[in-house]
């Protein structure tokens, strides 16, 4: 495997992101929280920004930023396994919104899990936080077992 690369953050210079996804400030990696409405993997930065809010960043932007440039106009780091946590570089590139990931495969085991958590009583949300994907994921996941309209 080939040594981890790091480099600054462009908007952010105190800040080193490495291709595999992880942050450093000051020398310290930081912790990766997944944020349960989108499901990707963000960090939190130590400054606030002009309204007094902490500021919080999408970890696979700030990777590609670093390492593939800015993100073109009305682009968006897309994921090309479909998982929003799989912050390496190899597995991000910039895309329109709209435009389908045809590299995103749900699993069968993802789509067996929703389904026993489902017939256990869980609800929809549940299952997402759960399972660490967005609300829609999980009724995507148990549409194709057949349990959702």
């Amino acid at each position: 495997m080939a040594a981890e690369q790091w480099r600054r953050i462009p908007q952010i210079p105190t800040y080193q992101v490495s291709d595999r996804g992880r942050i450093k400030h000051k020398g310290k990696i930081l912790s990766k929280v997944v944020c349960k409405h989108t499901g990707h993997l963000t960090v939190s930065q130590n400054s606030v920004n002009e309204n007094g809010k902490r500021v919080t960043r999408m970890v696979g932007r700030l990777v590609l930023e670093a390492f593939v440039g800015p993100a073109p106009p009305k682009m968006y780091a897309t994921f090309r396994d479909g998982d929003k946590t799989n912050v390496v570089l190899d597995n991000l590139y910039w895309s329109h919104r709209t435009h389908p990931n045809k590299y995103a495969r749900v699993s069968e085991s993802d789509i067996a899990r929703a389904a026993e958590l489902f017939n256990s009583g869980m609800s929809r949300k549940e299952i997402a936080e759960e399972m660490c994907i967005t609300y829609l994921a999980a009724c995507h996941r148990l549409r194709r077992a057949g349990l959702c309209p």
